[in-house]
């Protein structure tokens, strides 16, 4: 009888340790908020969305499914121009090492739709930020913070 008091702790204790750990490892969020942070966004640009994909500790992702995990996107509300000098001081500001891999400014007879970005990585995060001029029928253009796990060499 006390044999199986005892087994029956120790299930209870497993389930519970096991449920406690899987509800930590997927909540959290591996730091991809504190990265995304670091890009220096200008003061008055509204936060507009954020799609956070969390599981630092216990990341299921499927091949060709879902985000990579943990990340984070984060779109914010821009003016309708922005020239290179400018995009280049978001850069400059930010706490991380972005380089710049296309112009903001359009070329003459460009379309109407602009993107221009730049990216940078460490050992354990990609940051991506691209800036793109308002589609039709909106005023604002937008600015998209992404950091997403870092390649893994195969």
């Amino acid at each position: 009888m006390q044999a199986r008091w005892v087994v029956v702790v120790a299930v209870v204790a497993a389930l519970v340790g096991g449920g406690t750990w899987i509800g930590v490892a997927v909540s959290d969020d591996g730091g991809v908020r504190r990265i995304a942070d670091r890009v220096a966004v200008p003061s008055g640009w509204e936060l507009e969305d954020e799609e956070l994909t969390r599981g630092a500790g216990l990341c299921l992702q499927l091949s060709g499914f879902g985000h990579p995990c943990p990340s984070v996107t984060r779109t914010y509300s821009a003016p309708p121009t922005l020239d290179d000098a400018a995009f280049r001081g978001i850069l400059d500001r930010s706490d991380l090492v972005l380089r710049q891999t296309g112009s903001c400014t359009p070329a003459d007879g460009a379309g109407l739709e602009l993107t221009c970005g730049a990216e940078g990585s460490d050992e354990r995060f990609t940051v991506r930020v691209s800036y793109t001029t308002p589609y039709s029928g909106s005023k604002d253009g937008s600015l998209r913070v992404s950091v997403t796990p870092a390649a893994r060499p195969r």
